[in-house]
């Protein structure tokens, strides 16, 4: 007798543009699609081209929430910049529309969509609150626990039906969120993010090449990135220092680097980051203020490259193997950053020792080990 398969329908932001959240949803989506038939739901209006490799079998819906509310906090600061108060109101009038007047408009549309045995997981906040009442609904949280117990993001969860699951991102998050709210520890699992490429053992040596890859907002900290490239360069070490996203901040990153100099830097926007761009450095330069579980530490350890990072709360201590795969700095002064990095890249037998280090390190995060803990969690 044929079986059919358990109907999954998973939420995300956007398609158009790359993001953290949506790189690891799509990937899990794309691991899972052989046991599960998955509807990919966009809650943000697709105003571009895909920008990710869906596999043929997802099918996707569309919201069609404006794509600027899908980012209300990058344009709301944007605009504020520039003093544009009319966008500013704007901007919010869609954000009630979307998530107050007319969410139960979205939740009908989803819940029609679902049979009883059906798991809606949401994968960001936005489509979380948009999420049906009497349907199964599992929520994957991909920040740390600050920002979980933040004043705008519990209040939030009130205007939302509670999950019948919360998926975390490490031991240490679910541990620390759990200790304060003890009722959610019976409905609470952590599944790792799998690691995107496939691993590769490479030790080439490319000139002291450094490597950034993150939006470039606040919580990624591409400035800081900058003022320790600024140091190398007044200490006249030889490097360059590839960038990869974008956001808000781009503006500001490339007045700095004309402003100081640095010719050693180049900006990359919009584009698609490959195992290429990683086999193509020596370190992945990590800036974060705050992050979840940071998919760019495992992407770099996968391509045999070290990673050097700010010291943030929550599961670094759990994704780190210090001296092995990377190092935490505990402080904010870019010359011990930049230090550091000189020491690493000037020894090249040490250097090769690390990225053969870093690659077995990745081995742990496999896509089969994760694949089969999402299936003994969804059924």
């Amino acid at each position: 007798m044929l079986m059919t398969m358990k109907k999954l329908f998973w939420c995300i932001q956007q398609l158009d543009r790359f993001g953290g959240t949506e790189t690891v949803s799509v990937q899990l989506m794309n691991l899972l699609c052989p046991y599960y038939d998955i509807t990919l739901v966009c809650t943000s209006k697709l105003e571009g081209e895909v920008v990710y490799d869906l596999d043929p079998r997802l099918k996707v819906v569309y919201l069609d929430v404006p794509s600027e509310v899908g980012r209300f906090d990058q344009f709301w600061m944007e605009y504020g910049k520039k003093h544009q108060h009319k966008k500013r109101i704007h901007l919010l009038n869609q954000l009630l529309s979307a998530y107050v007047f007319h969410k139960g408009r979205y939740r009908k549309k989803l819940a029609e969509m679902m049979d009883d045995d059906s798991i809606l997981i949401a994968s960001s906040l936005d489509s979380y609150v948009l999420s049906p009442k009497k349907k199964k609904v599992f929520f994957h949280y991909h920040f740390d626990a600050p920002n979980f117990f933040s004043g705008a993001f519990q209040s939030e969860l009130k205007i939302a039906r509670k999950p019948d699951r919360w998926i975390f991102l490490s031991k240490a998050i679910t541990e620390e969120i759990t200790a304060k709210k003890p009722k959610l520890k019976d409905r609470s699992s952590f599944i790792y993010n799998p690691i995107k490429f496939d691993p590769v053992l490479d030790m080439e040596y490319h000139d002291n090449a450094l490597l950034f890859v993150g939006r470039y907002t606040e919580q990624k900290n591409p400035l800081f990135a900058l003022k320790i490239a600024n140091v190398l360069h007044e200490k006249g070490f030889p490097f360059t220092l590839n960038m990869y996203g974008d956001g808000h901040l781009e503006s500001a990153m490339r007045s700095y680097c004309e402003t100081q100099g640095l010719s050693e830097v180049t900006i990359h926007t919009n584009t698609k980051v490959t195992q290429k761009q990683y086999l193509e450095s020596d370190l992945l330069l990590l800036t974060s203020r705050y992050e979840g579980f940071v998919l760019v530490k495992g992407e770099a350890n996968a391509s045999s490259r070290p990673v050097l990072s700010t010291q943030w709360k929550g599961s670094i201590a759990e994704m780190f193997h210090e001296g092995k795969d990377g190092w935490v700095i505990d402080t904010l002064d870019p010359e011990d950053y930049a230090n550091k990095i000189i020491e690493v890249l000037s020894d090249k037998e040490k250097l090769k020792e690390i990225k053969k280090n870093s690659y077995e390190c990745s081995l742990a995060l496999g896509k089969e080990a994760i694949v089969k803990e999402w299936r003994a969690l969804l059924g």
